[in-house]
């Protein structure tokens, strides 16, 4: 089971649901969950040719990705696919500045609001989802 996070900002009025965690599907993380949670076919191609062969680990789960350069915050499915000593995660690119987002743990007051820029932005836990 995964948390459910209210992500606002201290100054204006930005505010975003944010899921973490494992639910149901993701403890066999297969076509589904892929296709579903996945735009990219491009991705989608690329995870599905890594997952194949006897000795491959995969693991799901929602983390929370955050762009360096314009702060913009969201979930996204994170897959972890391990075949023997080569590993692969999955890896997004921010959709409003194009550059490479990188996984957080969302702490409040650690990080700016993509919105105004000039509040932190609060966290605080609001249920589960599964």
């Amino acid at each position: 089971m995964g948390d459910k996070l209210r992500v606002s900002c201290t100054v204006c009025s930005f505010e975003r649901e944010l899921r973490v965690g494992k639910g149901l599907l993701y403890t066999k993380p297969g076509s589904y969950l892929i296709e579903s949670e996945i735009a990219s076919k491009q991705m989608q191609n690329n995870l599905f040719q890594r997952m194949e062969g006897p000795c491959v680990e995969v693991r799901a789960n929602r983390e929370i990705y955050r762009c360096e350069k314009c702060n913009r915050v969201m979930d996204c499915l994170s897959i972890s696919i391990v075949n023997g000593k080569k590993s692969y995660k999955t890896k997004y690119r921010c959709p409003r500045c194009n550059k490479t987002m990188t996984v957080v743990e969302m702490r409040t007051g650690e990080y700016p609001c993509p919105n105004c820029e000039e509040g932190k932005l609060f966290v605080e836990k609001v249920g589960t989802w599964d």
